[in-house]
């Protein structure tokens, strides 16, 4: 009877117990784990992928992969649809990723260039590069994506062509076909940069792409150029020059397009004495000529190949413009905007994340994105200690004004240790919504050994809180 008596007393704590493990395993399961009801994950579980902590960009398992030169776009229609291009530099070959499920799997492919076209050798022998900046990949209308490269014809050596590729089944295959070839032997069209307009009428895309205009192999770039398709991709333009004909200039940025369709388009110019002008260039008739005007000047604009960036804020009707240049003594990311097309800007505002651009490091490649309801995010790299990269976000709910600056990436980036073979001249991308700010970079936190070149682009989604959220 004691011993019967002693069992029912425990009964009750067991219950308790039991229930206790079962409610925090049904949390869990419903947190991180859980289904939908439909076969998916749970929509808390969707909501915090990618966010902490952050997505590798793909589903490649093999050694020795060096993924960079990365762009990212978000599926307006669907934020859990996403697609990164980016290129394998230890492979030769520009790639992209896409996922359906908000980076819990991915769909790895290999553009299949043109027929006698090499693919992304960087800088090597037979040509080939990803965008110098975010603009590679974009969504069009009725769920077209576009990405844009550069890749050498076997016939004409290095001599790099712009090829542009169309995807119409969501990003799960691609086809690609030349925008632009050089004319001659002694020319060279790299880097491309990609802006999509897209049709809100049901008819055709435009693409406005600008390229650095190069020649002795490659290893001279003093022009840059502006072509456009007004029918998705199935003719383009002749190229033409966006800078006068008596400077050599370097860096253009991807074009911008205003309401009343005014093209913008930004160079730079370098000077004996180490300074370097920053230029907008603008074409008021479609885009078949344009003008030019200094924005600013100062100690080294711009990082060797690292263009200023630009981009259009409907709600405020203002031109954003991020870049770096060394008037502090050091490299680091300022911001302007104009609210009259490019006549005028605002004076420079630092970006750091000590908020007043004193913080000691460089830093360098900037990105800049606006999400619809008007916040602005810029992303860049900051080296700041030697063979040290971190990645930071900084977002504006005032039109510039003022900056809070977070670090996205969870650990150092070592890739100056670990990459030796891939280049460190890729910016971080950007794709800006209303619920947050989809930042992709490279990272070689899975390289294990000295010149593994394992590099890999990681995606995290920035989440607006309290002052990040405009009003």
């Amino acid at each position: 009877m004691a011993e019967q008596q002693t069992e029912r007393s425990r009964l009750p704590l067991y219950l308790m117990l039991g229930g206790g493990v079962f409610l925090v395993a049904c949390l869990l399961y419903a947190v991180f784990g859980g289904s939908d009801g439909s076969g998916g994950d749970s929509e808390a579980a969707l909501e915090a992928r990618c966010q902490f902590p952050s997505c590798r960009a793909s589903g490649d398992p093999r050694l020795g992969r060096g993924y960079d030169g990365m762009s990212v776009a978000v599926d307006p229609a669907d934020e859990n649809h996403i697609v990164v291009t980016d290129a394998n530099m230890a492979a030769g070959k520009c790639t992209w990723h896409t996922t359906f499920d908000r980076g819990k799997e991915w769909i790895d492919g290999t553009f299949q260039e043109p027929a006698g076209y090499t693919g992304c050798h960087i800088n090597g022998a037979a040509g080939g590069h990803v965008p110098t900046g975010p603009a590679g990949v974009a969504f069009g209308s009725n769920g077209v994506i576009y990405a844009t490269y550069a890749s050498a014809n076997q016939e004409q050596g290095t001599r790099e062509s712009v090829i542009v590729a169309r995807s119409t089944d969501g990003g799960e295959t691609f086809t690609a076909s030349v925008a632009a070839r050089p004319p001659g032997d002694d020319v060279s069209y790299a880097r491309p940069q990609m802006t999509v307009v897209p049709s809100s009428t049901g008819g055709a895309d435009r693409l406005l792409v600008s390229t650095w205009l190069c020649n002795q192999n490659g290893r001279f770039c003093p022009g840059a150029l502006f072509l456009k398709s007004e029918d998705g991709g199935a003719s383009w333009t002749t190229p033409v020059a966006i800078h006068p004909a008596d400077i050599g200039v370097r860096s253009p940025s991807e074009p911008v397009v205003l309401p009343d369709q005014t093209i913008l388009v930004t160079f730079i110019a370098d000077f004996d004495d180490g300074t370097a002008s920053l230029h907008l260039a603008k074409s008021t008739d479609a885009g078949a000529t344009f003008t030019s005007a200094i924005i600013d000047r100062q100690a080294r604009i711009g990082d060797r190949y690292d263009p200023a960036k630009m981009a259009f804020d409907p709600r405020a009707n203002a031109i954003y413009l991020v870049f770096t240049d060394q008037r502090t003594g050091q490299q680091q990311v300022f911001f302007r905007k104009s609210l009259d097309k490019g006549v005028t800007w605002s004076d420079p505002t630092g970006i750091a994340p000590d908020q007043n651009a004193t913080s000691t490091g460089v830093s360098r490649t900037p990105s800049v994105g606006v999400a619809p309801n008007g916040r602005i995010d810029v992303v860049y790299y900051r080296t700041p200690a030697a063979n040290t990269d971190n990645v930071f976000w900084a977002s504006s709910v005032d039109g510039g004004v003022t900056f809070r600056s977070r670090q996205v990436n969870e650990s150092p980036i070592r890739r100056f240790e670990f990459n030796r073979a891939i280049g460190i001249w890729y910016p971080p991308d950007v794709a800006s919504v209303d619920s947050g700010a989809w930042v992709a970079w490279s990272d070689s936190k899975n390289s294990q050994e000295q010149d593994e070149n394992t590099q890999d682009v990681y995606l995290r989604r920035m989440v607006p809180v309290g002052a990040d959220v405009p009003p």
